[in-house]
């Protein structure tokens, strides 16, 4: 009728949206409104489940965010022994000369070598160092990294200022090791795949260039700085509110 507003269409949050990072506070907003409609609703099988569903994802949500922090600015160091055979045949040399560093950081012993890293703030490792045997993920992808900043950029702006403060803190350190990357001596330039967790290079053989890691990492700062130009969540300027002052 004339003059009669027309009722909003209920949305759904897809995955691929969930998975853009940048409506992970509108998803998560979704699926909170759900469970509390689920809640006014007659308890059905289909209803317990749905709320089954919704506790999961919540608790799942805090638990990826706790083991993804676990990895961002690592402190533990890390003893890496593989085989020498390893070594990227063009990266052999830079081995020796690392080598014959009064550092220490690599050391050939029989046919292995070992690497002695310290993780520097910033550095993301994509997964803790597994068990020997296991597969060594134990390095900064340039690609991965810049995939976790994106989803911290947008845990900053949705979250309160004590909580954002620590994601906001992550992020700068990130920056800066991003830009001593950046100047590093690697030839492959911005198509570097992936370094030390102490930003030394890689000496190891992996298959290089790939060149989305540098872009998807340019993308990330970007839409970071579109979301803190737009405020958190709760009205308070990047940095926090003053003790005493209530959210704009």
């Amino acid at each position: 009728m004339p003059g009669t507003a027309r009722p909003r269409r209920r949305r759904h949050c897809s995955r691929r949206e969930f998975l853009a990072g940048a409506l992970l506070p509108w998803c998560l907003g979704l699926w909170r409104r759900a469970a509390r409609a689920a809640e006014r609703l007659p308890v059905t099988a289909q209803v317990l489940a749905d709320r089954a569903l919704t506790d999961w994802i919540a608790a799942q949500s805090a638990l990826s965010v706790q083991h993804l922090l676990r990895n961002v600015s690592p402190s533990a160091p890390i003893e890496r022994t593989v085989a020498s055979a390893h070594i990227a045949p063009e990266r052999l040399e830079l081995a020796r000369r690392e080598a014959a560093r009064a550092d220490g950081r690599i050391r050939f012993v029989g046919e292995s070598v070992i690497q002695k890293i310290l993780p520097r703030p910033g550095s993301v490792a994509a997964a803790a160092m597994g068990r020997p045997g296991e597969p060594d993920y134990g390095f900064h992808w340039v690609r991965d990294s810049a995939l976790v900043m994106r989803v911290l950029a947008t845990l900053e702006s949705a979250s309160p200022a004590t909580e954002a403060m620590v994601y906001a803190q992550r992020l700068v350190d990130f920056i800066r090791f991003s830009r001593e990357l950046q100047q590093s001596d690697s030839p492959q330039g911005l198509g570097e795949v992936r370094y030390n967790l102490d930003g030394s290079e890689d000496i190891l053989r992996w298959s290089r260039p790939q060149l989305d890691g540098a872009p998807l990492r340019a993308l990330a700062l970007i839409s970071g700085s579109r979301l803190s130009r737009a405020g958190r969540a709760d009205g308070c300027p990047r940095g926090g509110c003053p003790a005493g002052q209530q959210p704009a």
